[in-house]
């Protein structure tokens, strides 16, 4: 007559009734795991300790005898993370220095047998024909550079040619003829402008508030005339004559209050109604115009 098993544990396993198996004279055992999952076995296994498990204990001490190489620098390459384990095998997530990314056997890594994406190659080969960005490959005018680094002729998508050695060509760092870089520059100059020039009003000639170098009297919106001095202020595309007076101190005076009128008060009405659009920057300016407002009230 066979023991009762049912409700017994055996390491990870709890018998929860008696099953059928391949084996119609031996006794089986349906047991479920502390991991979930079910499992039949032979009670002679569960007794004689052979089954512990439905297999993630095995599983889980090889994951324990893992070697982590993450952060690991082989040759040219910087190990980032566990890719995958297919058929028994480590699969790691690498970065090499070309920037291409390559998932690599972990034995491989271990044993320095793969250095590289595969850029290592290229650095010895005939790189005529191929791109790298923009450029393409055209020849090889001389062997080396000073550095005895081969130098290639190459011509960019933009029509101009340069010439570029392999390292530079293979690990990215030139891609272009340099016209991704100023397309890049005026890219980012349109934004400023397009962020500082509002309702035709340039905010950063209004904030900035710096004489000119070819300022003859040294005090913005102030210059020295035939009958005295003349005080004049820009506003939003146009030229505003506040008049010409006997002494600079009467038309710094004069040019201060068309400043608070027109340029502090549309510093200030922009930060108050363009939140979403401010910075360190617009925050000082707030400050400074309110400071120029008190002083003038004064």
């Amino acid at each position: 007559m066979a023991i009762d098993m049912v409700g017994q544990k055996f390491g990870r396993l709890t018998v929860i009734e008696r099953a059928e198996g391949k084996d119609k004279r031996r006794i089986y055992w349906l047991c479920q795991c502390e991991c979930g999952n079910m499992k039949t076995t032979l009670g002679q296994q569960l007794r004689s300790g052979m089954c512990k498990s439905c297999g993630c204990l095995g599983k889980d001490k090889n994951r324990e005898r893992i070697v982590d190489l993450t952060g690991r620098v082989v040759g040219k390459l910087t190990v980032i993370e566990l890719a995958e384990s297919k058929n028994g095998k480590l699969y790691w997530l690498c970065q090499c220095e070309c920037g291409n990314s390559k998932v690599i056997i972990g034995a491989h890594l271990s044993g320095n047998r793969v250095k590289s994406c595969g850029c290592a190659k290229i650095i010895h080969s005939d790189l005529t024909g191929m791109r790298f960005g923009r450029l393409t490959v055209l020849e090889s005018p001389r062997e080396v550079d000073y550095r005895k680094r081969r130098v290639w002729k190459c011509i960019c998508d933009c029509g101009n040619e340069i010439s570029a050695v392999t390292d530079t060509l293979v690990s990215k760092k030139t891609k272009s003829c340099g016209c991704i870089k100023k397309e890049a520059d005026v890219e980012k100059m349109r934004k400023i402008v397009k962020k500082n020039n509002v309702f035709g009003t340039s905010l950063r000639v209004i904030r900035d508030k710096k004489v000119r170098s070819d300022s003859t009297t040294g005090v913005t919106g102030v210059s020295k005339g035939d009958r005295g001095y003349i005080a004049h202020i820009g506003f939003q595309g146009k030229y505003y004559h506040l008049g010409v007076f006997d002494t600079i101190g009467e038309a710094t005076v004069a040019r201060k209050k068309a400043e608070v009128r027109t340029h502090d008060a549309f510093l200030e009405w922009y930060t108050e109604n363009h939140p979403d659009m401010q910075d360190d920057e617009d925050e000082e300016v707030q400050i400074v115009a309110q400071k120029n407002r008190k002083s003038i009230q004064e």
